[in-house]
């Protein structure tokens, strides 16, 4: 029962408390008199019940050393109450009088000629009260001092993060888009939000509740939002309702999907107050453990029954710094509120998100930042080896992380780069499994552009369309890393298009495709990357050709570029628009023109043949103009 778990956490945290009492207790009268037993028994009494009020709604820590300043803030406290209740007449008394600072010279055994005995035993219990708030203030700051002093030694933490580094990023857990059946994320987490506001209609009395987080998670072997429906409007609404409806569920891959709801009444959520509090709850299984302020995230199992999960970290003893090789992990079903602590290799199959996105930020910053000691990344150290997240993603700290999935499992990515903010390329990844912890860290040979400035590109030159990009997520399209973006319109967030862009080239030809559809996008990127254009392939290894022919079939696709076959001719000619020489007139060209160009001969018989715009040459658009 939750009462009972709340009375263990306050006389945990009053222990010290009453073992003082207990040793008062068994002390002789010739040292404490039974007077003052008797108002330190009342005290604590009163002390225990405010720290019960006041544990179940602060939700202090009860890990050390955070553990610590609890314990002397409710010393303290307690102390002021014993103050209040058995000294305040004697300490009004003393300040009028102006003899307060007799009460610490005071003799036990003999009255001062103007203090009576009723003063001398409030004079007592007040000595008693001011001491125990000394000695509470004392362990409370040297707690703060001694685990700041151990905090620096950083070496412990970053070696708990469970790591391995790779010399390459061949083996990264990077998805290959190859066909239709690799589709990229293309609803934005502002997207979705958006998309279900609009549908919160789809239940009874829904002014009455609003959207919480975003969970990204597998259900069913396909990647999908998660959002639960929350209270909204304070105490008193909650009190007439207790319940939430259910919770959103949409694809995360299929860019024309519609919200569903999933009508699951829930009782035990964030959003819920007294015992129902889904933190609360949780809360009363997490002695000895840190749990962070973050909400718990909503994942569904495979019949759809909702949980929040929570993660319980550990830090190392006396300092400050997270052990991310100790923690649990809370699970707390929505509908009946059993809570289960799970250790990290039990947790249950279906939680696909068993470490918090903050938590893996917090990792990514100890392994980036002090891998080679504090001093070494404060402003007076050599900074070697110094990374930070490049950014850009959804969830974690300042948005630092991206999920995706791969191969069934659900990974936080984000790139490393230099604290410069000069370099705008990746110095290598991190892909961290989010059910298990596993963290991997791929180093980068080659020269891949930040996700930042892969947004810039799709925002300024690729796309001026004053679209919003988002969601950059890093791809192999023929064992080239690639940015796919996807592009949103600024006011409503709806998704408008994607940017497929070579994580290594600088915006030229050839190195980027756009569109609306994921398939057709993929394939014009692919179709640039064979024909040759750009800095894709060594141009000097490719052979110019000239030809001539009458255009069999002729198309435009959504990026801008022109694609043809001449009769008699098995190639197949790409035109880009941005290439230098390109005419405006060749927008004109159609099915049946009698043209002329030369081309970079594919180096294979299925490649794609780039047309140099330069030599480009329409004979019946000539024919018109010298008319």
């Amino acid at each position: 029962m939750m009462w009972i778990e709340f009375l263990e956490i306050t006389l945990f945290l009053m222990s010290a408390w009453i073992l003082l009492l207990i040793t008062t207790l068994l002390l002789p009268k010739r040292i404490i008199t039974s007077g003052i037993k008797r108002r330190f028994s009342q005290a604590t009494l009163v002390a225990v019940i405010l720290g019960y009020l006041l544990i179940y709604w602060w939700l202090p820590s009860l890990a050390l050393p955070n553990v610590i300043f609890t314990i002397t803030t409710i010393g303290v406290i307690g102390a002021g109450i014993f103050l209040l209740l058995f000294g305040a007449d004697t300490i009004t008394d003393s300040l009028a009088n102006g003899r307060f600072s007799r009460f610490f010279n005071e003799s036990s055994t003999q009255g001062r000629h103007d203090v009576t005995n009723h003063q001398t035993k409030r004079g007592r219990s007040l000595k008693l009260g001011l001491w125990w708030i000394v000695a509470c203030l004392v362990i409370g700051i040297g707690t703060w001092l001694g685990a700041s002093a151990m905090s620096l030694d950083v070496h412990q933490m970053v070696n708990s993060i469970p790591t391995t580094i790779k010399s390459n990023s061949k083996s990264a857990p990077m998805p290959v888009l190859k066909s239709n059946e690799d589709l990229p994320v293309v609803n934005a987490p502002a997207t979705v939000r958006a998309d279900m506001n609009n549908s919160l209609n789809s239940f009874k009395n829904s002014n009455v509740y609003d959207l919480d987080h975003l969970r990204v998670q597998m259900y069913h072997g396909k990647m999908v939002y998660v959002a639960p429906v929350e209270f909204d409007g304070g105490f008193f609404r909650y009190l007439n309702y207790r319940k939430t409806p259910g919770y959103f569920m949409v694809s995360a891959t299929d860019k024309s999907a519609t919200p569903k709801f999933v009508n699951r009444p829930m009782t035990y959520t964030p959003s819920a107050y007294f015992n129902s509090d889904a933190i609360r709850r949780i809360y009363a299984q997490s002695i000895g453990y840190y749990m962070s302020k973050s909400a718990p995230q909503l994942e569904i199992d495979e019949h759809g029954t909702p949980y929040y999960v929570k993660t319980l970290t550990r830090r190392f003893d006396w300092s400050f710094n997270t052990n991310f090789s100790k923690y649990k992990v809370a699970v707390l079903n929505a509908v009946t509120g059993q809570v289960k602590v799970y250790n990290r290799k039990d947790v249950p199959s279906f939680v696909d998100v068993s470490v918090e996105p903050n938590y893996v930020a917090k990792e990514v910053e100890a392994f980036g930042h002090y891998r080679n000691g504090f001093w070494n990344a404060s402003i007076i150290g050599g900074h070697r080896q110094v990374m930070k997240s490049a950014g850009h993603g959804t969830e974690g700290t300042n948005d630092s992380l991206t999920p995706y999935a791969y191969k069934g499992r659900i990974y936080y990515f984000t790139g490393m780069t230099s604290w410069s903010e000069k370099q705008t390329t990746l110095l290598g990844y991190v892909f961290v499994d989010a059910h298990t912890n596993e963290f991997k860290y791929f180093q980068e040979k080659g020269s891949i552009m930040t996700p930042g400035r892969a947004i810039s590109y799709a925002e300024q030159d690729i796309n001026p369309q004053n679209y919003k990009g988002t969601i950059p997520l890093l791809y192999r399209v023929n064992g080239q890393p690639t940015w796919v973006i996807s592009m949103l319109d600024g006011k409503n967030y709806s998704f408008m298009k994607y940017v497929y862009l070579l994580a290594n080239g600088s915006n030229q030809a050839g190195t980027f495709a756009i569109g609306t559809n994921a398939k057709d996008t993929l394939t014009s990127l692919t179709q640039n990357m064979q024909s040759g254009a750009g800095t894709i392939t060594d141009s000097s290894k490719r052979v110019t050709k000239s030809t001539r022919g009458t255009i069999f079939r002729f198309a435009a696709t959504s990026d801008g570029q022109y694609w043809f076959m001449l009769k008699g001719d098995p190639h197949v000619y790409n035109l880009n628009p941005k290439d230098t020489g390109f005419a405006a007139s060749a927008r004109l060209v159609q099915s049946g023109d009698r043209v002329s160009f030369k081309y970079q001969q594919p180096t294979t018989k299925t490649g794609v043949a780039a047309v140099d715009a330069a030599s480009f040459k329409d004979d019946e658009l000539n024919q018109n103009q010298s008319r």
